[in-house]
């Protein structure tokens, strides 16, 4: 199983960080998971990414979500690659990315 470093802990930290809430989606209110798919290459690099699923495809702030999950995988950094046997793989790896209006994360 390849891994991202400091595990789903820093997956989920990383994405914190650099996450970008989309004014269109903001302006719509459009909160919601984007189930995204990548492959883990041999060498760790993160490659084929793609939507797994959307939050709302009808809505066109959709989109802007989805648009926003696939720039944050395209900055990831180098993964820990999947190995059986002592032979690294290319490995499908499916994770969410939270989307969360602003506001409504004041408490």
């Amino acid at each position: 199983m390849p891994e991202f470093p400091g595990g789903m802990p820093g997956l989920m930290e990383f994405i914190r960080q650099n996450i970008r809430y989309p004014q269109a989606a903001r302006q719509s209110r459009l909160e919601g998971r984007i189930i995204v798919q990548v492959v883990i290459d041999k060498d760790g690099s993160v490659i084929q990414p793609r939507i797994f699923r959307s939050v709302n495809p009808v809505l066109s702030a959709d989109a802007a979500l989805c648009e926003e999950a696939l720039r944050i995988v395209s900055i990831m950094p180098k993964w820990k690659p999947g190995n059986q046997h002592g032979v690294n793989l290319k490995v499908r790896f499916t994770f969410p990315i939270r989307f969360e209006s602003p506001t409504s994360q004041i408490t």
